[in-house]
């Protein structure tokens, strides 16, 4: 059984308690030994599940997050379940990226995004690293910050934040980032208004800064 990735798998299921307490006992002739829970176990808690747990349909809103006046278009959740972007398109189809952190409901990404309408949003296996699809005929990767208690604001995240951006000859409809084994490195596919796949290489630093990026082949 696959274990969850959002936060919202657990809306049912045993009470929080009974559960953490049989996460974190053992027994050793015949006593139950308690081991402390750090703060950050917790947090992880909520997005797992023990292998003889139902996996349960969310019931219950958790947070309702403001997106722009007309509405989100596009949604990803991280593949650790810590993070949701979401595509916010504002006035004259300009479109922001906003990531909520759904451990705590807060916004602490938004990232300036696109001139137009983004049509994808993609994820690295290591959520490092996030690609948007937009009709403004770019492809845009974005790093993400290692740690929760850095702040990225709309103004500066071309500075800080935009890492690569691909230049198509048309409107980008979808965006993916391939797994890969090589670390420090990012194959990505893109596909375009004019029916082309295009394929893409990104190398990046152990600061997860560009180092080369540039188009492999078209198909």
């Amino acid at each position: 059984m696959y274990p969850p990735k959002t936060v919202f798998e657990i809306e049912k299921g045993e009470d929080f308690k009974k559960t953490l307490a049989r996460l974190h006992h053992r027994e050793e002739d015949e006593q139950i030994i308690v081991e402390e829970i750090s703060e950050r176990d917790k947090v992880l808690f909520k997005r797992r599940r023990l292998s003889d747990e139902p996996c349960q349909v969310p019931n219950k809103i958790l947070y309702k997050f403001q997106t722009a006046k007309f509405g989100c278009f596009k949604l990803a959740f991280s593949h650790n379940g810590k993070y949701l972007a979401a595509a916010c398109t504002q006035d004259n189809s300009k479109t922001i990226i906003k990531i909520f952190d759904v451990d705590d409901g807060t916004i602490p990404y938004i990232y300036k995004g696109h001139r137009n309408i983004i049509h994808d949003l993609d994820w690295s296996l290591n959520d490092k690293f996030l690609i948007s699809s937009s009709s403004d005929y770019t492809s845009i990767v974005w790093k993400v910050p290692r740690t929760a208690d850095e702040v990225i604001d709309e103004e500066e995240s071309e500075k800080t934040s935009l890492v690569c951006v691909f230049n198509h000859p048309s409107y980008v409809y979808g965006g993916k980032i391939m797994p890969e084994k090589i670390v420090e490195r990012l194959i990505i596919a893109t596909i375009c208004f004019d029916g082309k796949v295009r394929i893409w290489l990104m190398e990046y630093d152990n600061k997860d800064e560009l180092k080369r990026g540039g188009f492999l082949k078209k198909i």
